[in-house]
């Protein structure tokens, strides 16, 4: 349309650097809307509300003995102490100094929580391992089978629990026998069995069936050349639901009432579907065990791969057994879990105090 000119009207402005064209003001780029939304986000107030949402998961789990949805926030504090921390950081640099106290405040409580897993323990005896104990969930439909046997073959380890063998893992397996002369397996589909192997004698071997599915229970003496002591092994189900939730406390709750029967030194391990800060597995430290994991930092077990998931649920636990000196995480290799090392000094049995409780969360 030659020899016209476009008019802009009063609601239009005129798009800088280009003649004649006209920029509504509700319309804007993609850039300016997310400008915006980060000039909203990047206040004061609107970090002190993302900080809210980061203290909410261990606030929650507060009430995780009344309601099993509660407890799944128990399981997060290094996630919700690493976001209230930045969120901290962000309201000091924000000159916001109320609101940044006020979000230290909030950061205590997971803070306290982690805090045991960074204190050495008192008693750290020499690094001169007598017994080395490690537990794995190889996970029934990990087909890296070759690769995990070559791998445990490789650790010098003395007792291994493998949860989540079924018949075609049992199979798999069967060349451990040959580093490990005492062994036994419980294969089972649906993720339900379990094999075990050791370089020591095993005797008095038990499987005990706890829950409606029902989930079997190892109980072994293990021959230890400086004292004997009872290994129990145990996977629990994951609390995806109520039911699920109950049957899993069900069963922490039945090997609590088993570790309280059992005299001498103990080795629990598995798969517990539990951080120690559930309150679901309370039991077990109100039954004198001890977490290998005080005093060598925060060791995420399970969906590693994840920072906003990863949490420690696979445990090796003892009463009397002595010093872990050493623990550490080993590769997936095919499995949603890692392996757990955990290496002792073996001291002579000590009673169980009351006070063993201690060993367990705040």
């Amino acid at each position: 349309m030659s020899g016209q000119s476009v008019q802009c009207s009063s609601s239009v402005r005129p798009l800088a650097g280009i003649g004649g064209s006209c920029l509504s003001p509700g319309v804007g780029t993609g850039a300016g809307r997310q400008d915006e939304v980060s000039r909203r986000i990047i206040t004061p107030a609107g970090v002190f509300r993302l900080c809210l949402v980061a203290a909410a998961p261990p606030l929650v789990g507060l009430l995780g003995r009344f309601y099993w949805l509660a407890d799944l926030g128990n399981h997060f504090p290094m996630q919700s102490a690493v976001a209230l921390l930045l969120g901290t950081t962000a309201l000091l640099l924000l000159r916001a100094f109320r609101l940044a106290i006020l979000a230290l405040c909030l950061l205590a409580l997971p803070v306290v929580r982690l805090v045991p897993l960074f204190l050495p323990p008192a008693d750290r005896a020499a690094p001169e391992a007598s017994l080395s104990v490690a537990t794995f969930n190889i996970r029934g439909d990990n087909p890296r089978h070759a690769e995990v046997v070559d791998w445990i073959r490789r650790q010098d380890v003395d007792l291994w629990l493998l949860p989540e063998t079924g018949t075609d893992w049992g199979r798999s397996l069967a060349p451990l026998r040959r580093e490990f002369p005492h062994h036994f397996a419980d294969l089972r589909a649906g993720n339900l069995g379990f094999s075990f192997f050791s370089r020591f004698p095993i005797e008095d071997v038990e499987v005990t069936e706890i829950g409606a599915i029902p989930l079997p229970v190892l109980t072994a003496t293990i021959r230890h050349p400086e004292g004997d002591f009872t290994f129990i092994g145990a996977h629990p189900v994951p609390p995806t639901s109520a039911f699920w939730a109950d049957e899993r406390d069900r069963m922490l709750a039945a090997l609590a009432g088993l570790v309280e029967q059992v005299d001498g030194p103990l080795v629990l391990a598995g798969d517990l579907n539990a951080t120690r800060w559930s309150s679901a597995i309370q039991p077990l430290f109100s039954a004198g065990l001890v977490d290998s994991s005080l005093g060598h930092g925060y060791q995420a077990t399970w969906m590693c791969r994840n920072p906003f998931l990863a949490i420690p649920i696979d445990h090796i636990l003892t009463r009397g057994i002595g010093t872990c000196h050493e623990r550490q995480l080993g590769p997936a290799l095919g499995s949603d879990h890692r392996p757990v090392i955990a290496w002792f000094n073996r001291r002579p049995p000590a009673t169980p105090t009351a006070s063993a409780g201690g060993a367990g969360p705040p």
